[in-house]
């Protein structure tokens, strides 16, 4: 059952229980719509150039970030910080090339190329994993990369025919700069992915403050941009950390695709952009390959008969969980499936864990996988939040 009621001893009101997967699911499904806003949101934008909403949107999400930081670590906080070392620095680099990429992709071509192109990443990230960590594909695996990889190539061949391939360019950056940072999460299982955000805002808007004329936007804009980056993003990654605990890296993955579905929905519904004919028969082919991945990931999570995850995957999910990815990606969370991808063909028989950014860990050579040691990715999570 999703829901139970509850009666009290005395006085016989009821009060309604939310089973811990159904609230998982409401909330990462919340998070997912948060950052679906991000499309829609910066074509309301009018008077501020790519690299000034890049700015303003990465200032806002780390004074955000760095309030969460402050209220869970208080004096600890800088030490929270230089805790991820050169691994979160990499890291948060390679977010800043997502945070960049994902807004100047938006400004040159559809939202809907943008984030169908995004949704790869995962895909990328097994691809990535098996050149960089050796670790073997199996041929579902390859079939999914063929089959999205094509639908990408049609989708470049639209834009490329009308001369406006560099948003497509941009998006594919995007889904590299992820899976790239996916596969570095699996090499350094144990950083905190919540520092890491904040370095990636302060990088990005440092990096893009001198070229942005950050104030020639009119207030207007900057207050459009101050949401995207307190409740687009911050919100999103507040309510995917909460959620992340209940659910199997295939729920995720599921899940977070309401990010790729909805974003194009709002565009279409408050400004009329439609994609072309051609990037949607490139985008189907995309998502056939990420959610037929995903769904190839779900077969192999252990269930009992009413639908509910036996006990034994329950204990190891909480261990090897999301822990405190991704994302949050330059628009959300285009890596969800990574943690199903990867894991499965690293050969490991756990789920997947890692950070709001996808930090996903499992072992190479078949094992169970686990977040650290004794569940350090559940304790994580958990942690000191707001």
């Amino acid at each position: 059952m999703l829901l139970h009621s509850v009666s009290g001893p005395r006085r016989h009101h009821r009060i309604i229980v939310i089973a811990d997967r159904t609230k998982g699911a409401l909330l990462v499904a919340g998070a997912a719509l948060c950052w679906s806003s991000g499309g829609i949101l910066l074509r309301l934008i009018d008077s501020a150039s790519g690299l000034a909403m890049v700015f303003w949107r990465s200032l806002f999400m780390a004074l955000a970030i760095g309030l969460w930081l402050l209220v869970r670590h208080r004096v600890g906080l800088i030490a929270a910080v230089r805790a991820v070392g050169a691994p979160g620095g990499v890291s948060a680099l390679l977010l800043t090339g997502a945070f960049v990429g994902y807004v100047l992709s938006i400004n040159e071509t559809a939202v809907a190329n943008t984030m169908l192109i995004m949704s790869a990443s995962p895909l990328v990230a097994a691809l990535l994993a098996r050149i960089l960590l050796g670790e073997r594909l199996r041929g579902r695996t390859l079939l999914a990369i063929a089959i999205a990889f094509t639908g990408i190539a049609v989708m470049f061949g639209d834009e490329v025919g009308r001369g406006q391939a560099l948003g497509n360019a941009m998006a594919l950056m995007v889904a590299v700069c992820f899976g790239s940072n996916i596969v570095l999460l699996r090499r350094y299982r144990n950083i905190d992915m919540i520092p890491v955000m904040l370095l990636a805002g302060l990088v990005s808007a440092a990096l893009t403050l001198p070229f942005a004329e950050p104030f020639a936007v009119s207030t207007r804009d900057v207050f459009i941009l101050a949401g995207m980056g307190l409740f687009q993003l911050a919100l999103g990654l507040f309510l995917f950390i909460r959620g992340t605990r209940y659910l199997t890296a295939a729920e995720l993955g599921l899940l977070g695709l309401l990010e790729t579905v909805c974003a194009p929905l709002w565009v279409w519904i408050g400004i009329g952009e439609r994609p072309s004919p051609t990037a949607l028969v490139g985008g189907a082919l995309v998502l056939t390959g990420v959610v037929g991945q995903a769904l190839s990931g779900a077969q192999g999570t252990a269930s009992n008969g009413d639908g509910s995850v036996s006990p034994s995957v329950a204990k190891e999910g909480s261990e090897a969980r999301v822990s405190s990815k991704t994302g949050s990606k330059g628009g959300g969370s285009s890596s969800f499936m990574a943690a199903a991808v990867c894991d499965d063909d690293a050969g490991g028989s756990g789920q997947a864990s890692g950070s709001a950014t996808r930090q996903y860990q499992s072992t190479s050579g078949g094992g169970s996988s686990r977040a650290g040691a004794g569940g350090r990715g559940r304790s994580k999570s958990r942690g000191g939040g707001p």
